[in-house]
């Protein structure tokens, strides 16, 4: 998107200001801070009506900036906005009393109660370096804020823009109406947790398509969190067409579910790791109390991952549902461990179809794992390997109630003593066209029209 289309015809009639930051007296020599002069330029641009503010080829350090209405920051070529790594140039805030630690409310760009923005052009925005490589059993850096945050805002375009070494979550959208983020090339360190890439948090009518992303945790995560103020639903979510790496998980709802999830829609990605950091393919939460309902994936293709597939209500202190999901067209290569579909006791998981479904699973179980007894957890932190290595090789649902599994073929590449699936607890199932060596295991199980 050309920085004048942004605001449509009408603001291209009225010729909006174009400011460039150096006539403000930013230097782009990677060393002096430019905070004051660059957010003077976001000020007076946004006092006169809005326009462009535009940074020029050069690597301009600054510390944390405020967006506003009506504003359009176009990065040229060659412009690296960099964050200061000196932690008393970032706001201080708190917004509520459940923030994560480590500063996690401070954020390098914020845009707060605003509409109209847009972050645009071909030049990079980068973390200031406060995040360290974790040692084995290290603690986490005592600040390490967010890169970009969107908070109470609509009318949002984030535009083909690089997104690197963000110091914690990369782009974060909270209690946002009307999100489009296309086109961007998000990487962070595959080596520090919680770089997620982007997180659509209680956020609407959000569009996120073609982007490369590679970070270390979540690449684009869906939640409902309470940190900056009450929980809100996220509805109508379409994510497509993007490349994803990293350690954590590819697609995801969750952990953070405190409100609710529909109308969502993931398809045409590709999601890989690497054979000493695999994540989790799609993973689809609900433990916080809220109710997931709706959601389409469909046309996603994974290599060298821990599980493709992983769909969990739990309860953490409240109670949550996950119901009406259809996953198609999976293909996964190089898949370490089963994917699951699992409930717990008081609360199954309802409704789930998967369909058209190619795993290639690593396979080499042995009877005593065939033999082995799943753990309950309730209400542990939700992931892939939460269960540990599972008593079948490619499915295993526990604690449902409408599951369909349709036309999959599953194979391994070592031999397997596991069966393909196994389901324990669930009523109304219905297994049509499942190839794969192992046969299945029921228990306590109800076919669908019986």
């Amino acid at each position: 998107m050309d920085r004048r289309q942004f605001f449509g015809a009408a603001a291209a009639e009225t010729a909006l200001a174009q400011r460039s930051i150096t006539s403000y007296g930013a230097v782009g020599d990677g060393k002096r801070d430019n905070r004051e002069a660059i957010q003077r330029a976001f000020d007076e641009c946004a006092a006169a009506g809005g326009g462009t503010v535009r940074i020029p080829a050069g690597r301009f350090v600054s510390g944390s900036l405020r967006l506003k209405s009506g504003v359009a920051l176009w990065l040229d070529h060659g412009a690296v906005l960099t964050a200061s790594n000196d932690p008393k140039r970032y706001e201080r805030r708190k917004p509520t009393d459940r923030l994560p630690p480590n500063s996690w409310e401070c954020a390098f760009l914020i845009a707060e109660r605003v509409e109209r923005v847009a972050v645009l052009g071909y030049g990079a925005i980068t973390g200031g370096g406060l995040a360290k490589p974790r040692p084995p059993g290290g603690s986490l850096q005592p600040f390490r804020p967010r890169l970009l945050s969107f908070e109470h805002s609509r009318d949002i375009v984030v535009e083909n823009v690089s997104l690197r070494d963000a110091d914690r979550w990369t782009l974060h959208f909270y209690d946002c109406d009307g999100v489009r983020a296309s086109g961007l090339h998000i990487n962070a360190a595959y080596d520090i947790g919680n770089t997620d890439g982007i997180d659509v948090d209680g956020s609407r009518n959000v569009i996120i398509s073609g982007c490369e992303i590679v970070t270390g945790d979540d690449c684009i995560v869906l939640k409902t969190t309470n940190y900056l103020g009450d929980p809100r639903p996220c509805e109508n979510v379409t994510i497509s067409n993007c490349v994803l790496s990293t350690r954590a998980s590819g697609l995801k709802i969750g952990t953070e579910t405190h409100a609710g999830f529909s109308n969502i829609t993931w398809s045409n990605c590709t999601i890989f790791g690497t054979p000493e950091a695999r994540p989790d393919g799609v993973c689809l939460e609900s433990v916080d109390g809220s109710r997931v309902r709706g959601v389409s994936v469909s046309n996603i293709s994974m290599r060298c991952v821990r599980t493709p597939i992983f769909v969990r209500v739990g309860h953490r202190g409240a109670a949550s549902r996950l119901e009406d999901v259809v996953i198609g067209n999976i293909v996964a290569i190089d898949a370490d461990m089963s994917s699951s579909i699992t409930g717990i006791p008081t609360q199954a998981v309802r409704d789930v179809t998967v369909s058209d479904v190619r795993l290639a699973m690593s396979g080499g179980g042995n009877a005593e794992l065939a033999a082995r007894e799943v753990l309950e957890l309730e209400s542990a932190y939700p992931s892939g390997r939460m269960f540990g290595p599972l008593p079948a090789y490619a499915f295993y649902i526990r604690h449902a109630d409408g599951v369909t599994i349709r036309n999959a073929s599953v194979s391994v590449e070592r031999p397997d003593e596991r069966p393909s699936l196994i389901a324990d607890d669930v009523a109304n199932l219905t297994i049509e066209g499942l190839r794969g060596k192992g046969g299945t295991r029921l228990r306590n199980v109800r076919r669908a029209g019986e």
